[in-house]
């Protein structure tokens, strides 16, 4: 679906299979999994429309702010840490974004000391970086780009594991999967 995103229930759906898949995969509740949701999502993406956006995973940092006007909460190599997403560069110019994480915005935040004074987070943010939320930001990081790129190597059976469980669930459900072009 090139220069739109797609459907509001269509990213839910996606974003609901995946997370089951990696909790069940994972056998945890997917905190700390960035990675791993980031490389399935940029895969299932691609078999969710006739015609995908190229999808990529970003590797740098995350901050969240956890109280209105108040500090921001960051994840960030400087901190021994980094965050994961996709992100796909549209024919007409805008980014769309997909951080399937959200849901842990909250206990990543109150694991670091935080009070959570916020509205309960989305369980995931999918939409144009021109529209990503005001309380989020995601900054990549080509430095740390390599490095976790090698992590994803490791974890490519499990990458597998969780992309044929989130793909199977949709189609379980009656989404239409698409592989190059065609119906699967």
């Amino acid at each position: 679906m090139l220069n739109k995103l797609p459907p509001s229930d269509l990213r839910s759906a996606v974003a609901e299979a995946i997370h089951n898949a990696v909790v069940s995969v994972s056998g945890t509740t997917g905190r700390r999994l960035c990675m791993l949701y980031a490389h399935t999502a940029a895969i299932v993406a691609r078999c969710i429309t006739p015609d995908p956006p190229p999808y990529v995973v970003v590797i740098g940092s995350l901050g969240v702010q956890a109280a209105p006007s108040g500090a921001w909460i960051t994840h960030t190599r400087e901190s021994g840490d980094f965050h994961a997403w996709v992100a796909a560069l549209h024919p007409n110019e805008q980014v769309e974004l997909i951080d399937l994480t959200a849901r842990h915005y909250r206990s990543a935040a109150t694991e670091l000391g935080a009070t959570w004074k916020m509205a309960e987070p989305s369980p995931y943010i999918w939409c144009w970086a021109s529209n990503l939320p005001n309380h989020v930001r995601l900054d990549p990081d080509p430095t740390a780009m390599k490095s976790a790129y090698e992590v994803a190597e490791v974890m490519n059976s499990t990458i597998q594991l969780v992309v044929n469980a989130s793909l199977q669930s949709l189609d379980d459900g009656g989404i239409q999967l698409w592989r190059n072009g065609k119906p699967w």
